[in-house]
């Protein structure tokens, strides 16, 4: 406690009047009570700490939830990559299997009409051989082009979100280790 009486009269002692004197002493103890915790301060701090642990504690259901939230997406995503990827590959098979009917029905039609023309047309077929030979590894060649651009896409899509959802939880936790560390330097 500050002995306001004996401050004033040191004052006076010094040569202030009484009317300087008590002005000062009235702003100094004015400043110091302004600044000065109290119990009651204490105690509102205590209550809006309380109050900082509840929303903490939904915070953290809050995390929770979204990380159960983040799992099932994950889930779901690679569940509709897995049907995406599937689908693709039965697409492909299909297309190779068609493909194989239309080379066997082409390799047929093409035997049955050397097998009538073979005596004088070897150079001939044989210049054919190589130009149908030719096409189909183009042909092979574009659909495994097709095949390597489609699979790149969908590992990109795949990267591209993974991504993002990392960074969010990146910023999601440096969000919640700033907020401890505001609570820990704030407590100290």
């Amino acid at each position: 406690m500050i002995d306001t009486l004996r401050y004033t009269r040191d004052l006076q002692a010094a040569g202030l009047s009484s009317e300087q004197a008590e002005l000062i002493v009235r702003s100094q103890i004015a400043m110091i009570t302004d600044n000065v915790a109290t119990k009651l301060d204490f105690k509102d701090l205590k209550s809006e700490f309380s109050l900082i642990r509840v929303e903490f504690s939904s915070l953290r259901s809050e995390f929770d939830e979204l990380n159960k939230r983040f799992d099932r997406g994950i889930d779901s995503l690679n569940k509709k990559i897995d049907k995406e990827i599937s689908g693709l590959n039965q697409k492909i098979d299909k297309e190779i299997s068609g493909l194989n009917q239309k080379m066997d029905k082409q390799s047929v039609t093409l035997n049955e009409k050397i097998d009538r023309e073979v005596k004088g047309l070897h150079q001939q077929l044989d210049k054919q051989n190589v130009t149908l030979n030719d096409k189909i590894d183009r042909e092979v060649l574009g659909l495994h082009q097709k095949m390597d651009a489609n699979h790149s896409n969908v590992l990109l899509k795949i990267d591209h979100s993974q991504q993002e959802i990392i960074i969010k939880l990146a910023i999601l936790i440096v969000s919640l280790f700033a907020f401890f560390s505001a609570i820990v330097k704030f407590f100290q």
